[in-house]
């Protein structure tokens, strides 16, 4: 395993541990998992750490939130090189509803 994996892995841990499964920071860290599996070619392990990334956004902070758009560009963009149309077709909407709710808000501000 090449030295900044395993770095990354021993972080991760260390936040679950000290900051919980479910915190902003942890999902932070599996979507950087999840990018560098990516860059490696490795789709599948990728996906698991995308996946859980999104969750804990979503549980923490909310399924309309920006920070879950751009869990959801991210997994939408995986399936689309995986060739999974479908499922990215979906996830880029849900994600582009999500920040078309949210530039309107800043507009109206």
């Amino acid at each position: 395993m090449e030295k900044s994996l395993f770095f990354r892995k021993a972080l991760l841990r260390l936040l679950e541990i000290f900051l919980g499964h479910h915190h902003p920071l942890v999902a932070k860290y599996l979507a950087y998992l999840g990018r560098h599996y990516n860059t490696k070619g490795n789709c599948a392990k990728a996906e698991l750490f995308f996946v859980r990334s999104l969750q804990i956004r979503e549980d923490v902070f909310g399924p309309k939130h920006p920070t879950v758009a751009d869990s959801l560009n991210r997994l939408a963009g995986l399936y689309e090189e995986m060739s999974d149309f479908n499922r990215s077709e979906f996830l880029y909407k849900r994600a582009h509803k999500i920040q078309k709710e949210h530039s309107t808000e800043a507009v109206a501000c």
